[in-house]
């Protein structure tokens, strides 16, 4: 019954928000109270066209208790129209504990502060993982609209999906993918596809680092995608 009613806690609250794409990632559900993390996050998306596109992502994290999570970042987007710049302030909750019911779930709220005279964002996603033996599965639904003037009353919908398996001390290789299915009123090859092989690992202790290659396999996403991340995490 619990997990009944927190799992439409959070559809309830997705279906009322939505998602702001800026580097590719998938987030945990998981929360810890105190740990606060910085982290920049890179992402370089490659066209046949020559319209390429580099993004950024500064941001810092903090856990203010065992369920709570605030993080502030600024991405920056920078193409063949210019460079642009959001203000963002996401909140994630961990809504169950760690591994005592089949699937570990959590929520993730975001606004999103466009810097440059673009529209605001409201994004809310659902966050899913799943430990089985080695691997980790992590699972993350969102959905998204605009708001303020000017604002389209459009949705968008997305998943993003990845899996990772140990191989060596502090180093997992894995695969990630992502999906924007727009509206849903879109043919599978209008739809932003890409799949690709990811590399996680920890350098002394709190070091996190990830970087990987995706491959777009519609017609509208991105030919290739690459992606970097560096994390540091300390307690207060």
């Amino acid at each position: 019954m619990i997990l009944k009613n927190t799992a439409l806690f959070v559809t309830t609250l997705v279906l009322c928000t939505g998602p702001a794409h800026a580097t590719k990632t998938v987030t945990s559900p998981y929360v810890t109270e105190g740990r606060a993390t910085t982290e920049w996050r890179g992402g370089y998306e490659i066209n046949e066209d020559d319209e390429n596109i580099f993004k950024t992502r500064n941001q810092f994290a903090y856990g203010f208790t065992d369920f709570y999570e605030m993080k502030l970042s600024v991405d920056t987007r920078d193409d063949d129209q210019g460079t642009f710049s959001d203000f963002d302030i996401e909140n994630k909750f961990q809504l169950l504990p760690k591994g005592e019911y089949f699937v570990d779930l959590g929520l993730r709220l975001d606004y999103t502060r466009a810097l440059n005279g673009r529209v605001d964002e409201l994004g809310g996603k659902i966050l899913l993982g799943k430990q089985l033996g080695e691997f980790t599965h992590l699972l993350n639904l969102e959905a998204g609209t605009e708001v303020g003037e000017e604002s389209s009353d459009e949705w968008a919908y997305g998943l993003a999906y990845g899996l990772s398996y140990p191989v060596v001390d502090d180093i997992s290789l894995g695969a990630e993918w992502y999906s924007y299915f727009g509206d849903f009123e879109e043919n599978f090859e209008d739809q932003a596809h890409m799949v690709g092989p990811v590399v996680y690992g920890v350098a002394f202790d709190k070091l996190k680092y990830q970087a990987g290659v995706l491959a777009g396999i519609t017609d509208t996403a991105p030919d290739a995608t690459l992606k970097a991340t560096i994390g540091y995490s300390f307690n207060f």
